[in-house]
């Protein structure tokens, strides 16, 4: 089959395999295959050497063979290539058909009992998870106590990060622990412990070539079903602390957990068809629920981005004629057709010089042929040597007018904008000269001379000016469609991998809505994996970052609960937090008690205070809050020298006089509100707003003092009193 246009010299390549291994063959590790094999493609003049044409070169992936004869000959003969492909595929199944049967599925013998003796040691990698995930010695471990600690974890609040955190561990220790152990089992039995090996094996030819089916697909089939997920996590327990009524409760081996040993060729036991019918369940209420959450992602994106295109200037400007990229990709160069543009690629035009030059011709300038026109022409249009100076004179001299027409002003004004201007754009145009295309091309290609380094380079500097976008291209479009499709792609293939959770890509759906429709600058739930050093220096810097990036919590600072008192007699309440002591958190958090205190005081108090004073009015009662202080009383140290126990105090607003005058001066200014109520004067609320806006002015004039050096064995009480008016309005401060 002969696909060579007339007058056009034949293809050289050699493009490396990228499915198709050559340990497939030999059943060796990946760096013990020998380099002279049938995996890489080899065109000699033409002529296909070497080499399997599988998904990757005959297929949509890029840097194939299809794509080598797209570069080089162009569409046309890349759509003949691709129906001579069709026709004669389809001539050689007429004659041999491609079928498999029960026996490509199949172990060898010793391949199989090897399988069941690795299955066997998982019994005891769940108590080992455990004991990495809770911190303990898991020799010292009973059955009784991890029941217990799994329990504990189990009912934990949501308020206890501790314990909540050590299910997550559990989860993520169990899983690491599994995925090890079945990817050894795997590499183990496939390809090397198969009945029928490759290629006479017609399943693994059709999963390794890209027909159909894939490596998990293989492996459920020949190997086991694997750790069964659900939405990223292992099977839940239920109340009774059982996964299924099978199992006792809290039971830590993998297969109480979903970890399903057995494979489909085999059958499998009540319990696993159970996990895997959930996994199941759950790839189908994706593929329902969030193929309408990925569609209106693609569709959204396409109508926020659908109105970007590139103008003939090269930029990228929306319909409102505003620029949004100054150069489409910073370079503006077509993503399509720039893969051969790297590095990897380059051999191609060092293989196929004369061809891409033939074909190339007009973009290369034909700067030999001409040269002679263009001197001529350069000739023809320049003056001789005495009209040359003559015509640079009269130049000077109309400049030199045209100065002396501007006023002073103006020319201070242009010199002082001339000048911010070079210092503002200065560090922009020495990268501009330093990154220039010609230079960047020069970066790539190899610095040793040779006789076609030139022409090399010529046609490096063709493609990549065949390679711009052109103007009005639809740039928007491409990037929605870009990102919206391959998200809608993936929720479809959820429902082939059941339960796997390598194969669990549907996680990233609400990421992708968070990122592009709520853009929010909060992210609701950052991660980020950090690759660290094993030194005992950077496991140092690691927790002095991570202490300083801890989000410490109110809970995890004062004591619960809180002490309330009632006093009937003066109509106040005592709200008391008791602050744990540094060494509580210390472990986690670089926050001191001052910082802790400074927040009580300035967010937590007059919030509280705003929200008790906002309901109250809701609720139709009058309040006035008219002592609002913050007392602490710090340092209750034992002292070893005096043998007794002292405590300092300070207060922030009032001291204990003026708290007692404060609460006079409210209870008369609530019985002469009680009495202009019962004379129908004023109802009472505006007295109480005044009130309240006096006493925070008297607070605010009042200079504050602020507790800042505290030991660590200090202990902390905080109160708050608070004037009410009647029993009934102070019930509802229990809702806070």
């Amino acid at each position: 089959m002969n696909l060579t246009p007339a007058g056009m010299s034949h293809l050289n390549c050699s493009l490396r395999g990228q499915r198709t291994k050559a340990e497939l063959w030999s059943g060796a590790a990946p760096g013990h295959v020998t380099p002279l094999t049938d995996v890489d493609v080899i065109v000699c003049d033409g002529y296909l050497a070497s080499g399997m044409l599988d998904k990757s070169q005959i297929g949509s992936s890029s840097g194939g063979l299809v794509h080598c004869v797209y570069e080089t000959y162009g569409p046309r003969t890349a759509a003949h290539l691709l129906n001579g492909i069709s026709l004669l595929a389809n001539r050689l199944l007429k004659f041999t058909a491609f079928t498999m049967s029960i026996k490509d599925m199949l172990l060898s013998a010793d391949a199989n009992h090897d399988r069941r003796r690795r299955f066997a040691n998982l019994r005891d990698l769940g108590l080992c998870a455990f004991a990495d995930a809770f911190e303990l010695d898991p020799g010292a471990l009973s059955e009784s106590e991890v029941r217990r600690l799994y329990r504990q974890a189990h009912f934990a609040p949501s308020t206890d990060q501790t314990l909540c955190k050590r299910m997550l561990q559990l989860d993520n220790a169990m899983k690491n622990r599994l995925k090890r152990a079945q990817d050894a089992v795997c590499d183990a039995a496939i390809p090397s412990g198969l009945y029928v090996g490759f290629p006479e094996n017609n399943l693994q030819l059709m999963v390794h070539v890209g027909a159909k089916g894939g490596m998990v697909n293989a492996q459920q089939m020949s190997v086991a079903l694997g750790q069964i997920e659900l939405e990223g996590r292992r099977v839940p327990l239920m109340l009774s602390g059982r996964s299924l009524p099978s199992f006792p409760p809290y039971d830590v081996r993998p297969r109480a957990g979903g970890m399903c040993t057995h494979r489909f060729l085999t059958s499998l036991p009540p319990q696993e068809l159970f996990f895997h019918s959930m996994a199941g369940r759950d790839g189908l209420v994706d593929t329902a629920v969030k193929t309408s959450r990925s569609g209106y992602l693609q569709r959204s994106a396409i109508k926020h981005l659908e109105d970007l295109s590139i103008q003939y200037d090269g930029t990228v400007r929306d319909c409102g004629n505003n620029i949004v990229q100054f150069r489409y990709g910073d370079d503006g160069v077509d993503v399509c057709q720039a893969s051969f543009l790297q590095q990897s690629g380059l051999h191609l035009f060092a293989d196929n010089a004369a061809l891409l030059s033939t074909r190339w011709h007009a973009l290369m300038g034909g700067r030999q042929q001409h040269a002679a026109a263009y001197q001529r022409l350069l000739e023809q249009n320049t003056l001789p040597r005495p009209l040359q100076v003559i015509a640079d004179q009269v130049g000077i001299q109309r400049q030199m007018i045209l100065l002396k027409s501007l006023s002073q002003n103006k020319l201070l004004k242009l010199f002082r904008k001339a000048h911010r201007a070079k210092a503002v754009l200065a560090e922009t145009i020495e990268q501009q000269k330093q990154l220039s295309r010609t230079d960047l091309l020069n970066a790539e290609l190899p610095e040793a001379p040779c006789e076609m380094a030139d022409a090399l380079r010529a046609l490096c500097l063709a493609k990549l000016i065949s390679a711009q976008a052109p103007p009005g291209d639809p740039v928007g479009l491409l990037a929605a469609q870009s990102v919206g499709e391959p998200s809608t792609q993936m929720t479809l293939n959820t429902f082939h991998f059941a339960g796997r959770g390598e194969m669990n890509v549907t996680l990233g759906i609400p990421r992708l809505r968070e990122i592009l429709m709520s853009g929010s600058s909060v992210i609701s739930t950052p991660c980020m994996e950090v690759p660290v050093r094993p030194t005992n220096e950077a496991r140092r810097c690691c927790m002095r970052i991570s202490k300083r990036l801890y989000k410490l919590k109110l809970v995890e600072a004062i004591r619960l609960p809180l002490l309330e008192t009632v006093d009937y007699t003066s109509d106040s309440c005592t709200l008391e937090f008791q602050l744990e002591p540094p060494s509580a958190y210390a472990d986690r958090s670089h926050v001191r008690p001052a910082r802790v205190l400074r927040f009580l005081e300035r967010v937590l108090f007059p919030d509280l205070a705003k929200r008790l004073d906002r309901e109250l009015k809701d609720q139709g009662k009058t309040t006035l809050i008219r002592s609002f202080a913050l007392s602490a009383l710090a340092r209750l140290q034992q002292s070893g020298q005096r043998g007794s126990s002292h405590s300092a105090g300070a207060t922030d607003g009032f001291d204990g006089d003026e708290e007692a005058n404060a609460e006079r001066e409210g209870g008369r200014a609530w019985e002469a509100t009680r009495a202009r109520d019962e004379w129908n004067e004023d109802d009472g609320h505006e007295t109480a707003h005044e009130s309240h806006t006096e006493a925070a002015s008297e607070m605010q004039r009042k200079p504050h003092k602020k507790i800042t050096d505290f030991g660590p064995n200090d202990r902390f009480i905080i109160r708050i009193f608070i004037l009410l008016q009647t029993l009934e309005s102070r019930q509802q401060l229990w809702y806070f």
